[in-house]
């Protein structure tokens, strides 16, 4: 102990209505979190159950794809040296997702005109095409994989079908632009004979959209995420829950718990010895006390219970360890304003809280106790180490 002649105490920490708590630094929110381990292992697993289930019930979706190469249509201008290049991709693509295709893939289905199938078709299908290329891709999502890949390929061949009468219609029309040609023209116009043999050319020419490259088929795995990913996204997810609802689990119970929870209700440093034996409790005690107070070489010690039951080996253990020091046991089975009337004859005051006693009872009773002039100790201790809520 201090060998200070002080006849008491010399106060050295805040008065509980002048307290702050301060920001919890990373060490302290690793020990809380860890205490919590059960509503971190708890909250982890179940929503990993959860996850999974989720992905396990959850409809599944599988994307087909078709291949789709698209011909130049022949007109006028590019007879006998029609290029990829004279193809407008983008034209194509819009052409591809339009209603128009859409309706008559429906009616290649076997639906008829059933809008929902239309509207379903242009909702779950995707249309691309690699740069420079006049390749077109149509993906299409559905609920099944042979669903899929038929209304890949119906789609494919609407717009082919499509793009053959507009060809077909373009051409018509370049004949008869030509035919008009000729026919404002003398018999003797150098520029007449080849006119004609480009209106021979084109009517005999065969419009040719372009072809299917690659049917679609059915594919093995459904698109999106699969179980691993499920898992994954569960665990990690589960365990940052974990961790939050830990915090918040360790800030709203009820009961006292640890020493820490104590010290920031009330704002006075408390000792933690809950599950240790009698003589380690006190010597942690007596330890605090002489840190945080200064211990003289003589005075009076009060030892009290929030819950008015003051276990005597306590009582003894205070007594063995401060030998140059009066200790006696104080009840609390009286008025507050008695009990602090009591405590002014004692220098120091070592308050035994049960873990399991309620938090905010156990904090209002020590801001009664703490207007007093002795030195006020909460001691956090239960024999049994029971009582971690």
């Amino acid at each position: 102990m201090g060998s200070s002649t002080k006849s008491q105490f010399t106060r050295r920490r805040k008065r509980t209505g002048s307290h702050e708590t301060a920001p919890l630094e990373i060490s302290q929110l690793v020990t809380r979190v860890l205490r919590r381990w059960p509503t971190v292992l708890f909250t982890a697993l179940l929503v990993l159950g959860l996850v999974v289930l989720a992905s396990l019930l959850a409809p599944r979706s599988y994307t087909a794809t078709a291949s789709v190469s698209v011909s130049p249509i022949v007109t006028a201008s590019n007879l006998g040296g029609a290029t990829a290049n004279d193809v407008d991709m983008p034209t194509e693509i819009a052409t591809a997702t339009s209603r128009v295709v859409a309706e008559r893939a429906a009616q290649d289905l076997g639906a008829g005109d059933d809008q929902d199938l239309v509207s379903e078709l242009l909702e779950n299908t995707e249309i691309g095409s690699p740069s420079q290329s006049s390749v077109m891709r149509i993906n299409v999502t559905a609920n099944s994989a042979e669903t899929a890949a038929d209304r890949a390929n119906a789609l494919a061949d609407a717009y082919l079908t499509d793009r053959q009468d507009t060809a077909e219609t373009r051409a018509k029309d370049a004949a008869d632009s030509l035919q008009d040609s000729l026919g404002d023209m003398s018999s003797d116009d150098p520029s007449r004979q080849s006119l004609e043999e480009t209106l021979i050319e084109l009517r005999s020419a065969s419009p040719w959209p372009g072809r299917i490259i690659s049917s679609a088929l059915p594919p093995a795995t459904s698109t999106g995420p699969g179980l691993s990913a499920a898992v994954l996204a569960g665990a990690l997810g589960g365990l940052m829950l974990g961790l939050v609802a830990a915090l918040i689990r360790d800030r709203i119970a009820p009961r006292v718990g640890y020493a820490d929870r104590l010290e920031d209700r009330v704002g006075m440093a408390a000792v933690d010895a809950n599950g240790e034996p009698v003589h380690v409790a006190v010597s942690d005690a007596v330890s605090a006390l002489d840190d945080r107070f200064g211990l003289a070489s003589k005075g009076r010690l009060a030892v009290t219970s929030l819950n008015g039951e003051t276990p005597e080996s306590a009582v003894e253990e205070f007594e063995h360890q401060l030998t140059t020091w009066s200790v006696a046991a104080t009840p609390m089975a009286q008025s507050r304003s008695d009990v602090r009337q009591t405590l002014q004859s004692f220098d120091a005051v070592a308050v035994l809280v049960d873990p399991r006693d309620d938090l905010d009872d156990t904090a209002q009773l020590l801001a009664s106790l703490d207007r007093g002039t002795a030195s006020i100790l909460p001691v956090v201790w239960n024999h049994t180490g029971e009582g971690r809520l």
